[in-house]
């Protein structure tokens, strides 16, 4: 294994014989190391003893070794089954951000996984392929081949019953091992293996039409919602029920596993704030994490406060000891929201808040989740970056932090900024356009200083890429 230089684009690389990281992986926890290296350890079985025969169908290598990587990263934390399941789900959830914001963000052409559809694997009479969009140096810097590849091997996986998808996985590859595939070649095995898959009306055809070519992202059956988790339509002609993701209209409105969100459901009687707010996260039978005002004005105790006290309670009362991390999360979550909002003339001693030590992936969801917040004041990034140390987390972490920063202009911290344009040259590309798109003097000439410095260390692509941002 070798870490290539800063400055390259790639985080990663996987060659038969040797797997390339970035230096940036290194700096913080092991986790983004670690969730690196089984990603290209996944590369082994999906990309070198299996490959795509027509790579505009790259999801087939991509796709898979992120499916993989969150499997491999469990056995190697030798996690038990539960707590494999909550990390895959919080990791569900942030790739989900990632691909929401990249088919916002990107053209609809690029967002499809079998662009030459019905001619994909056709090759002329010399022998020539032609990759669509090959030569667009924006599919360089895109993941939609490795995230919308993720979700349809989860949906399959999950709809299919993940024991059946596995058990078939082994037999798919030692089927086709050193060869070359389509998209047509995994499904059809697939589908003929599992028969009940067409019990459950699913087809190439489906799937083709659905998953690989059509732009955007399919209508998500509830099937493939990570549990806990709020929502956010996908298509607009997707019905709520339908779509997966965090809703970016209440992300205070996160509901507790579907135990507890039935407990939380009582009808509301007239009563103080005190009593009902626990009883008005009321539960839609088929979303089960929607947040209901209260009719009244009425007094007011932090929804945290009780709801930490409501599942302490029932956890005693069922034996256990402890509270499942999803909640602890969504409290950390409710508590930052309520901390932004409290009156600045208010004065109230800092350290009445305790806020718990989150895993990595769940202090990367939570500053994706303020990231949604319009506004953020100084106290509370402040608040933010002295309680994670954010300037130490590793490179996933730091790149959110900046984007908080460019976003609310927190001059304070520009420093960090800086210091990630210089460090993690090949992670910081977006954040020159997002410095640019602010429209901020100041911000614009941090863009260029941090550019000037670091272009001779920058590979030609990325250099391009980043001139025609600021220039």
């Amino acid at each position: 294994m070798l870490f290539h230089r800063k400055s390259h684009w790639k985080n990663k690389l996987m060659s038969p014989h040797i797997i390339f990281l970035s230096q940036s992986t290194l700096t913080g926890s092991s986790h983004l190391c670690g969730t690196r290296l089984c990603h290209e350890i996944a590369h082994a079985w999906f990309g070198l003893a299996i490959g795509a025969r027509d790579w505009t169908e790259e999801w087939l290598s991509e796709g898979f070794a992120t499916h993989l990587e969150d499997v491999f990263w469990a056995q190697a934390q030798q996690l038990a089954p539960h707590e494999a399941q909550e990390q895959q789900e919080l990791r569900a959830h942030l790739r989900w951000y990632r691909l929401r914001d990249e088919t916002r963000n990107s053209p609809e052409e690029m967002q499809v996984l079998r662009p030459s559809k019905e001619k994909t694997g056709h090759v002329s009479d010399s022998g020539a392929s032609v990759i669509k969009h090959g030569l667009n140096p924006e599919k360089t810097f895109m993941q939609v081949h490795y995230l919308k590849g993720y979700f349809l091997l989860r949906f399959l996986a999950r709809r299919l019953g993940e024991e059946a998808y596995f058990s078939f996985l082994r037999k798919f590859v030692h089927t086709f091992h050193g060869q070359l595939i389509l998209s047509q070649d995994f499904l059809q095995m697939l589908l003929e293996d599992i028969p009940e898959g067409k019990r459950l009306e699913l087809s190439v055809e489906n799937i083709f039409q659905d998953w690989l070519e059509s732009s955007g992202i399919p209508k998500f059956p509830r099937l493939l919602e990570p549990l806990g988790l709020p929502r956010l339509p996908c298509h607009s002609n997707a019905k709520p029920s339908e779509s997966l993701g965090p809703s970016s209209a209440s992300v205070a409105a996160y509901s507790v596993d579907k135990d507890l969100c039935c407990k939380l459901t009582k009808p509301a009687v007239k009563t103080t704030r005190s009593s009902a707010s626990v009883a008005a996260y009321s539960v839609d039978k088929d979303l089960c994490c929607k947040l209901t005002k209260p009719a009244v004005k009425t007094t007011r105790i932090p929804v945290h406060r009780q709801l930490k006290s409501f599942v302490t309670r029932e956890s005693r009362s069922a034996g256990e000891a402890f509270i499942p991390q999803s909640v602890v999360f969504e409290l950390q979550v409710m508590k930052w929201l309520q901390a932004n909002r409290r009156p600045r003339k208010r004065k109230r001693r800092e350290n009445e808040e305790v806020f718990e030590k989150l895993l990595p992936d769940q202090l990367i969801l939570l500053l994706e989740c303020l990231l949604e917040q319009k506004t953020l004041n100084a106290r509370t990034l402040q608040s933010l970056q002295r309680t994670y140390q954010l300037h130490d987390q590793d490179a996933e972490v730091r790149h959110r932090w900046c984007e908080l920063i460019i976003k609310h202009k927190y001059a304070r911290a520009y420093k960090d900024v800086e210091r990630f344009l210089q460090e993690d040259q090949a992670m910081g590309i977006y954040l020159y356009g997002e410095l640019m798109v602010s429209e901020d003097a100041r911000q614009q000439q941090l863009a260029r200083k941090c550019f000037e410095l670091a272009k001779e260390q920058m590979d030609r692509a990325s250099a391009e890429v980043v001139a025609e941002m600021l220039f």
